[in-house]
C-alpha cells in the first residue's frame, strides 16, 4: 500500500500543508489546524527523505518540538525549543469591549532558542507561513 487514501506523494502533503495554513487563517486561535500543521510539516522530512536534518531550516526544531510534544501530550528532554503555547483569553480594549476577532496562538520559545531565532515567540500562523514557503521550494 502506498500513501493514505490520496495523500500518496510529498507533494500531495505539501498541498496537504497549504489546505492547514487556509484553516488556521480562518480559525486563527484554533488548534487543531496548527496540530495537523506542524506535525506534517515536522514529519514531511522523513517522508521526502528520512536523511533531511532539522538545521536544514530554523524552523524545523520548532515543528518536531511542537510535534512531538502535542502527539505524546508532553514534552520530551530531547526537544528544547518551546517553553510554552498560549491561546490569548479574549482581550478587552481600553473601552472594555472584547475584541476577539485578532487572538491567534502564540509559540513562545527557550532562552536558547529565543537567542538563536533572535525574537522571544512567534504566532503559529508565522510559523506556519515560513515552514510551507521552505517546503514549497523543496518539493513543489
Amino acid at each position: 500500500m502506498k500513501g493514505l487514501f490520496n495523500l500518496c506523494t510529498p507533494g500531495d502533503l505539501v498541498r496537504k500543508l497549504e489546505h492547514d495554513l487556509q484553516r488556521m487563517r480562518a480559525a486563527p486561535a484554533d488548534a487543531r489546524p496548527a496540530f495537523d500543521f506542524v506535525v506534517t510539516a515536522y514529519h514531511l522530512k522523513d517522508w521526502l527523505d528520512p536523511k533531511v536534518e532539522l538545521r536544514e531550516h530554523r524552523l524545523l526544531p520548532v515543528a518536531g518540538h511542537l510535534a512531538n510534544s502535542a502527539k505524546h501530550f508532553v514534552t520530551t528532554k530531547d526537544w528544547k525549543q518551546v517553553s510554552g503555547t498560549v491561546r490569548p483569553l479574549t482581550r478587552l480594549s481600553l473601552m472594555g469591549t472584547p475584541e476577539g476577532a485578532d487572538d491567534e496562538l502564540i509559540v513562545a520559545f527557550t532562552d536558547r532558542e529565543a537567542r538563536r531565532l533572535g525574537r522571544r515567540s512567534m504566532t503559529a500562523l508565522e510559523l506556519a507561513d515560513e515552514l510551507l514557503r521552505f517546503w514549497q521550494t523543496r518539493v513543489i
